[in-house]
């Protein structure tokens, strides 16, 4: 008699029992249920085996193994084949074959929907080691956030704490969600020269949302509020105030603008308006940064920059999120 021919759709490398089950990846031999993706106009189906499911998705599990039917069709909606193939090729091979954070971000949320925890965990680790930049922080940033996915989150923070400017300053940073922009403005350790740097970024950031909101500059205020609580209008000077208000009328009524100014005078910060932040302490400046502020100054166009020296509480062990006790002087 003719033997069965395993023909998987995979190039496992493995030898034993992994080497078995990649064989049977895609393969309708022996399958006994089939996942239909719909994405779109894009369709495709797998055929899968309820027992590799099983064994590596409670969700599966219960489907097949707990419940009075088991289904020998699955629809999958809004996913992408791609995303529901690695999926699958994890189940049946433990491979990984990301090619990019949203193509981990994707798998991600298709293996919480199926309780798929091997999977959650290694995505986890990929979103964390895989190399963040400038094109990538604020994708990985959302996500992380709404995850809670600690590890990749501490690394998106550092690197805002280190790089804050080049990461102000961006494109990318005014496309942010207000999740991750609140975030960075709760940030403690910010390599900026002073608060105004990043009141300036925040207003950038609130007029582009008013243009996404359809709402334009005239609302400015309404956008930018949220934010309040999170800016240190206390850590400027009365003068960087005052000029703050005069360039950004439009942000602040007359009342708030006379009490900040007359609690930066007097410094007591017994009167804050509602929403608004009572901290009047600088932002803190990582050690890491140290190394590019020179650059950071040269981008000033006042010279008497350039001969500035920097004071700033210096965190040692390179966890901003920590407070630290030894402050230093730096001139640059």
């Amino acid at each position: 008699a003719r033997g069965f021919y395993l023909k998987g759709d995979t190039n496992c490398n493995a030898t034993g029992f992994l080497k078995r089950a990649s064989e049977l990846l895609n393969n309708k031999l022996f399958s006994d249920v089939q996942i239909q993706v719909k994405d779109g106009n894009n369709h495709k189906t797998f055929p899968a085996h309820k027992l590799f499911l099983a064994m590596g998705s409670q969700e599966f599990a219960n489907m097949f193994y707990k419940t009075g039917e088991s289904p020998s069709n699955i629809k999958i909606f809004d996913y992408k084949p791609q995303t529901v193939y690695s999926m699958l090729k994890f189940l049946y091979t433990d491979i990984l074959d990301f090619t990019s954070i949203k193509h981990a971000k994707e798998v991600y949320s298709l293996a919480k929907k199926y309780d798929v925890k091997d999977l959650l965990t290694e995505c986890s680790i990929f979103l964390s080691k895989e190399e963040t930049t400038l094109e990538n922080i604020f994708d990985k940033y959302e996500f992380a956030l709404s995850e809670n996915l600690p590890d990749a989150l501490r690394i998106c923070r550092n690197l805002v704490s280190s790089q804050t400017m080049t990461v102000l300053k961006s494109p990318q940073f005014e496309q942010a969600s207000m999740a991750v922009v609140e975030d960075i403005l709760k940030l403690d350790y910010l390599s900026v020269m002073n608060e105004l740097e990043v009141i300036d970024a925040a207003i950038r950031w609130a007029q582009q949302e008013c243009y996404r909101r359809s709402s334009f500059t005239e609302n400015l205020r309404i956008c930018l509020y949220p934010l309040f609580k999170h800016l240190r209008f206390l850590a400027l000077s009365a003068d960087e105030f005052c000029d703050l208000v005069e360039r950004n009328d439009n942000i602040l009524n007359s009342h708030e603008s006379s009490i900040l100014t007359m609690s930066i005078l007097g410094g007591s910060t017994n009167r804050i308006p509602p929403g608004f932040s009572s901290n009047s302490c600088p932002r803190k400046f990582p050690v890491n940064a140290i190394l590019t502020t020179s650059d950071h100054l040269l981008e000033s166009n006042n010279s008497s920059d350039k001969n500035a020296s920097l004071t700033r509480d210096i965190n040692l062990d390179g966890d901003f999120e920590k407070p630290i006790g030894k402050t230093e002087k730096f001139d640059l």
